[in-house]
C-alpha cells in the first residue's frame, strides 16, 4: 500500500497512484470505498486542519493519525439531525425526539483507530452558551460517537472543547482508550471525558481528564427505555487516570457510575486513580 499526498494537508494510505483530495471527509470516503486489502489509512500532518462540512462518518477498517490540529465547524446547519439512542427515548440534553450528529460517528464499524501526537477540537463554546440560554431544541452532539461497533482504539491524542460528552462508546464491545488528554473548561456542561454506555469489554488507561464533568462515567440506559433496551455495561478495567478540573465545578467526579444505568453495570475494576478538587473520587 502506498502513500499519497492529499492537496497539501492530508494524506490517504489507499494505492501507489496519487489522488487530489480537498477535504477531511473526501478522504474518509476514499479509504471507505477501498477494496485493495489492508487497513487504509489517512494522516493529518502537522498544521491546523479545519473541517467545514458535514460531520465524520467512519467506516470498518479504517486507521486515521491526526498529529496536526483538527477543528471541527460549529454551524448547526451542517449537522444531521438523528433519533434519539433506543436506551433513553428521547435526548440527553433537552428533552426532545432529536438529536444532533456527533462530530465523530461510527455505525456498525469493527477495527477502526484513531491516534496519533495531535489535538481534536470540538469548537463547543457556542454550544455550551447556547445550552445556558436555553435556547437548544436539539440535545448537542457528542464529539465522539461509536455504536454497535467492535474493536475501536483511540490512543495518544488530546482532544478539547467537546459540545456535549467527549467520547461515547454506546452498545459496542472491546473498546480501548490509552493515553488520551480531555481538556474542557470546567464550566462546560455535561462535557464528561468518556461515557461508557451499554459496552462490554473496555480499556481506559494512562490518560488524563481536565473537564466540565465527570470524567468517566459508566451508563447502561434511562428508565424504562434502558430498562427494555437490556444491555449491561460490563467488563469495564480503568487504570492510571488523573481527573483534575481547574476548578471544583461541584459536578465533576472522578468514576462516575451512572447516573443513566438503568440496564445495570457488572465487573469494573478501577486502579491507580490522581482524583483533584473533585466532589468524589467515585461516585
Amino acid at each position: 500500500i502506498g502513500r499519497s499526498t492529499l492537496a497539501g494537508s492530508v494524506e490517504i494510505a489507499t494505492s501507489p497512484t496519487c489522488e487530489v483530495i480537498t477535504s477531511l471527509g473526501e478522504a474518509i470516503g476514499r479509504c471507505c470505498q477501498f477494496q485493495g486489502g489492508g487497513n487504509p489509512t489517512v494522516v493529518l500532518p502537522e498544521g491546523l486542519h479545519v473541517v467545514d462540512e458535514a460531520p465524520l462518518e467512519l467506516c470498518s477498517d479504517l486507521t486515521i493519525i491526526i498529529d496536526g490540529y483538527l477543528k471541527f465547524t460549529n454551524d448547526e446547519s451542517l449537522f444531521p439531525i438523528l433519533p434519539p439512542l433506543p436506551s433513553y427515548g428521547i435526548g440527553r440534553d433537552v428533552p426532545s425526539n432529536f438529536t444532533f450528529h456527533p462530530l465523530i460517528r461510527g455505525e456498525g464499524v469493527k477495527n477502526v483507530v484513531l491516534k496519533g501526537m495531535g489535538t481534536v477540537d470540538g469548537s463547543g463554546l457556542p454550544w455550551w452558551v447556547k445550552h445556558f440560554a436555553g435556547n437548544m431544541s436539539v440535545s448537542r452532539p457528542p464529539l465522539m460517537e461509536f455504536l454497535y461497533s467492535d474493536g475501536v482504539s483511540i490512543e495518544d491524542l488530546v482532544i478539547k472543547d467537546s459540545p456535549f460528552w467527549t467520547i461515547h462508546p454506546y452498545a459496542s464491545s472491546n473498546i480501548r482508550i490509552n493515553n488520551i488528554t480531555v481538556q474542557n473548561p470546567p464550566v462546560a456542561p455535561n462535557t464528561d471525558g468518556v461515557d461508557v454506555d451499554s459496552c462490554t469489554n473496555v480499556t481506559i488507561t494512562n490518560s488524563q481528564f481536565y473537564v466540565g464533568d465527570d470524567g468517566i462515567s459508566i451508563k447502561s440506559g434511562l428508565n424504562g427505555a434502558g430498562r427494555d433496551f437490556d444491555m449491561p455495561s460490563s467488563n469495564v478495567h480503568i487504570e492510571n487516570i488523573t481527573v483534575h478540573p481547574l476548578i471544583d465545578n461541584l459536578s465533576t467526579n472522578g468514576i462516575s457510575i451512572g447516573s443513566e444505568m438503568s440496564g445495570g453495570v457488572r465487573n469494573v475494576t478501577v486502579r491507580n486513580l490522581d482524583i483533584r478538587g473533585c466532589e468524589a473520587g467515585i461516585y
